[in-house]
């Protein structure tokens, strides 16, 4: 499936023991990626009775919860576009951050 969003950075330098930001822009992201996932959920009910309303027989409950989840089994990441990627101060080029994201995820 495709993935579209934006990511915010910054970049900052370490300076007398906190950082400092130098840089920062948003980056707009596309993915194309495989996952393979299992969902499901289960609900919860409570005070679950038989009773008449309105001379039928009804089913009368409290709902408690709901509770989905999502795992991950696996994710293939096959291509992953950034756009506005390098990192100035000014007009001096000090970086890129799309060569920073595709080393942590290709």
């Amino acid at each position: 499936s495709n993935w579209n969003s934006k990511i915010y950075c910054e970049t900052g330098i370490k300076l007398f023991r906190s950082c400092k930001r130098i840089a920062r822009s948003t980056l707009p992201v596309s993915m194309k990626a495989n996952a393979n996932l299992i969902m499901g959920g289960s609900l919860d009910f409570q005070d679950v009775q038989l009773t008449m309303v309105n001379r039928k027989p009804s089913l009368v409950y409290h709902m408690k919860g709901v509770h989905p989840f999502l795992n991950i089994v696996s994710l293939n990441i096959d291509n992953i576009f950034v756009g506005n990627c390098d990192i100035k101060i000014g007009r001096i080029h000090i970086g890129s951050y799309c060569s920073i994201l595709k080393r942590k995820f290709m």
